[in-house]
């Protein structure tokens, strides 16, 4: 079985859960040491980060997705896995880090999973917590499901709860130099620098060239 079941994106198909791809582009020009990841659902993305930094913290609100990742995972010692909100759970490790951080934003509910109790999109309170990190101008930040801002929920989706797309961008630009892109379904944030790691991200892909927003001329 594919550990990347593919999902229906604009323009094709791509790996659900964090591109594998676009992730070593982003670590191989950065070398982070460290990586966050909201929403760990069965763990398939926090292996990858996993084989790409050396510390991982996930974090899951569902309990039973909670205890199937804590013992999935419980071999390896570099991954740390939290049950509770984001929001709630987020401040406490970034209190624990002092240097910059690869971040995988995928907390935001999907009707695969039982039905959630609270917001089923943090994701804007995600970013406030962010902005207010002092390493966070060197970090980068990887939000999934770039479409689901754009574009009219379906009827399970509670549409309060999620912000649009032009949201999403406002609360990511953390510094005057932030820069985004959506890339396979990705909304990619972080540095200026970040547009000199995608610069033949297109070639290897075949993906249409990557369109910076906030790019200072």
């Amino acid at each position: 079985m594919n550990e990347h079941p593919t999902v229906g994106t604009p323009g094709g198909q791509r790996p659900w859960g964090l591109p594998p791809s676009l992730a070593s582009t982003v670590q191989r020009y950065f070398h982070y040491q460290v990586a966050v990841e909201t929403g760990t659902y069965k763990g398939t993305s926090t292996r990858l980060l996993r084989e790409l930094v050396g510390r991982v913290y996930t974090i899951e609100s569902n309990l039973a997705l909670y205890e199937n990742a804590r013992r999935a995972l419980a071999s390896d010692p570099d991954v740390q896995v939290f049950l509770g909100s984001s929001p709630a759970v987020l401040p406490s490790i970034l209190n624990s880090l002092n240097s910059c951080a690869l971040f995988w934003l995928d907390a935001h509910w999907f009707p695969e999973i039982p039905a959630a109790d609270d917001s089923q999109c943090p994701l804007l309170e995600e970013l406030s917590i962010l902005a207010c990190w002092p390493f966070i101008g060197d970090s980068c930040v990887l939000i999934d499901d770039a479409r689901m801002f754009s574009r009219p929920l379906e009827e399970c989706y509670r549409a309060g709860y999620w912000p649009a797309l032009h949201e999403v961008i406002a609360a990511s630009r953390f510094t005057p130099s932030t820069v985004s892109a959506i890339v396979d379904d990705v909304i990619v944030v972080g540095p200026s620098t970040l547009t000199l790691a995608f610069s033949d991200y297109s070639k290897p892909t075949g993906a249409q060239s990557v369109v910076w927003n906030n790019v200072q001329k």
